[in-house]
């Protein structure tokens, strides 16, 4: 299993809000955030939060997650379950959008 997942923090959900098709104000009143994960390999991934199934991210596409504000355990699988990435520990504030790549960034 590699170590590859790297974790940004990207605090700009004004400008992301139309990205993601939700407003700032739906963040504000219902307190959550977004884990974003983008798929920078040829192989289709699922994004799994809290042990909760997400949806699958296909090859150099990105997938996303609303949130509650907190702590979330974010691992990427591939299609057979096995680990594409190590899992990791987040931490979203509200508004916020937590961005990462797999297997790597550029």
């Amino acid at each position: 299993m590699k170590n590859c997942l790297a974790s940004i923090s990207l605090a700009v959900l004004v400008a992301a809000g139309s990205m993601f098709g939700c407003e700032p104000e739906d963040c504000e009143k219902n307190h959550t955030g977004i884990i974003s994960m983008e798929n920078t390999s040829g192989d289709v991934f699922y994004l799994i939060v809290d042990g909760e199934n997400t949806g699958k991210v296909y090859p150099f596409d990105t997938g996303r997650a609303v949130v509650d504000v907190g702590e979330h355990y974010v691992e990427i699988k591939n299609e057979g379950g096995g680990d594409v990435c190590q899992p990791i520990t987040v931490y979203v504030d509200e508004c916020e959008v937590e961005g990462m790549c797999c297997p790597i960034c550029d």
